[in-house]
C-alpha cells in the first residue's frame, strides 16, 4: 500500500511539473494576473558601477549599455554605442563590475545593438530592426569565446537577417488594419523596435525577441502609451525555415501607462522571464515583471531599481553556492551622468535550482 502511495506521489509531480512549462510549444503561455512559484524574495543586495568604458570622438567617456548575457563563467555586454548608434564591439569579462573586461571587435558592421542572451552554446546578440533600409541594422547574429594562448577570441561569428519574415508574420498575427498604422513609422513613433533578447526556458531552439515598439493597441501609435507588449518567438533562428509565434503581455503601470519591453532574459532560478517595461517614447519610470511558462504574470518590486537611469539587461550570476538577480543600466547623456550606480546585484532567497 505504502508502494502504491509513494508511485501515485511522484506521477502527480510529473503532471504538474509538466504543466509548469516546459511544452513544445511556447504560444501555451496565455498571460494574465496572478503568483508565479517560487515567490520573488531577496536577500543581501549590492550596488555597483561599472566603467565609463566607450571612448567618444571629443575624448570624453560613456556608456550606453543595452544588452548583458553570460553562459555561467563569461559575461558580455554589448553598447547601442548612444548618437550615432555605433559600438560594434563586445566587452567581455568573467564577474562585475567590469574593471578587467576586454572590447572585442565584431567582425560583421552592427549598428544599434540591443539585446543579447546565451543560447545553445553561443552567445546572441540583436541589433534593434528599426531601419529597413540598413542591412547592419538588421541583424541577429551569433559567436562563441574561447580563451587560448592568455588571449580572449571571439570566433564562428554569423548572422541572419529575420525582418522581412517578422513583419509578415505580425501583419498575419495583428490584422493589416493594424498593421498599416505601424508599417512605416519610424521607431521614435511606434514603428518596430527590439530592444531584448531571451534564450528559451526549455533549451528548445527558439528565441523571444522584447519588442519596445509597436505595442497592440487600439489607439497605437498615436497614442504610444497604449496597448499591449508584444514578444516574438521565432523558432529555429539560425536554420532554413524559422517562423513566429508571438505573445501579448499587459505590462500596465500604477499611472494608467502601458510599458514596452526594454529587456527579457530567462532567470531560471526565478522560473520565469524576467522583464523590464519601459516607455515607448524617451521618457522616465521603468518597471520589473516576471513572465513565468505556465502563463502568469506578475509584477515584483527591486529595492533601488527606480534610482538605475535607463536600465535595459537582467541576468541571472551565481557566485558560491548563491543565486543572484543583476539588473544594469547605462551612464550616458545629461540624464545619466554621475549616476550613483549602474547595476543591482539581489541574492535570489529560495530559489529554483536543478
Amino acid at each position: 500500500m505504502n508502494v502504491l502511495k509513494l508511485l501515485l506521489f511522484f506521477f502527480l509531480i510529473s503532471l504538474t511539473w509538466t504543466s509548469f512549462g516546459d511544452s513544445d510549444n511556447p504560444a501555451i503561455f496565455e498571460p494574465v494576473p496572478g503568483t508565479c512559484y517560487p515567490p520573488v524574495r531577496f536577500g543581501e543586495i549590492i550596488y555597483g558601477k561599472n566603467s565609463q568604458y566607450h571612448e567618444q570622438p571629443a575624448g570624453s567617456f560613456r556608456q550606453d549599455l543595452s544588452g548583458t548575457a553570460t553562459d555561467g563563467h563569461t559575461i558580455i555586454f554589448i553598447d547601442d554605442g548612444g548618437s550615432p548608434s555605433e559600438f560594434n564591439y563586445v566587452r567581455v569579462m568573467q564577474e562585475l563590475p567590469d574593471n578587467n573586461a576586454v572590447n572585442l571587435p565584431l567582425t560583421l558592421n552592427h549598428l544599434d545593438l540591443e539585446g543579447a542572451t546565451f543560447h545553445k552554446g553561443y552567445f546572441v546578440i540583436t541589433a534593434s530592426l528599426s531601419k529597413a533600409d540598413n542591412a547592419d541594422n538588421r541583424r541577429l547574429s551569433r559567436f562563441k569565446i574561447k580563451r587560448y594562448d592568455g588571449k580572449v577570441r571571439l570566433i564562428k561569428e554569423s548572422s541572419v537577417d529575420l525582418r522581412d519574415q517578422l513583419m509578415a508574420a505580425l501583419q498575419v498575427e495583428f490584422g493589416d488594419e493594424w498593421f498599416n498604422r505601424i508599417k512605416d513609422m519610424p521607431e521614435k513613433s511606434g514603428g518596430l523596435n527590439i530592444e531584448g533578447v531571451s534564450a528559451s526556458h526549455n533549451n528548445r531552439d527558439f528565441l523571444l525577441w522584447g519588442l519596445r515598439s509597436p505595442l497592440y493597441g487600439y489607439n497605437f501609435p498615436y497614442d504610444l502609451k497604449d496597448g499591449a507588449a508584444i514578444i516574438a518567438v521565432v523558432h529555429n533562428p539560425f536554420k532554413k525555415k524559422p517562423y513566429f509565434e508571438f505573445i501579448t503581455i499587459d505590462l500596465n503601470t500604477e499611472y494608467g501607462d502601458h510599458h514596452g519591453i526594454r529587456g527579457i532574459e530567462w532567470i531560471p532560478a526565478l522560473r520565469g522571464y524576467v522583464i523590464i517595461g519601459g516607455p515607448v517614447p524617451k521618457d522616465s519610470g521603468y518597471s520589473l515583471w516576471r513572465l513565468c511558462p505556465g502563463g502568469k504574470l506578475e509584477k515584483f518590486y527591486l529595492p533601488g531599481f527606480d534610482q538605475l537611469c535607463r536600465p535595459e539587461s537582467v541576468i541571472q550570476i551565481k557566485e558560491g553556492q548563491k543565486d543572484y538577480l543583476v539588473v544594469l543600466s547605462e551612464e550616458s547623456g545629461t540624464e545619466c551622468d554621475n549616476a550613483g550606480f549602474t547595476f543591482i546585484k539581489a541574492e535570489i532567497i529560495n530559489g529554483f535550482r536543478k
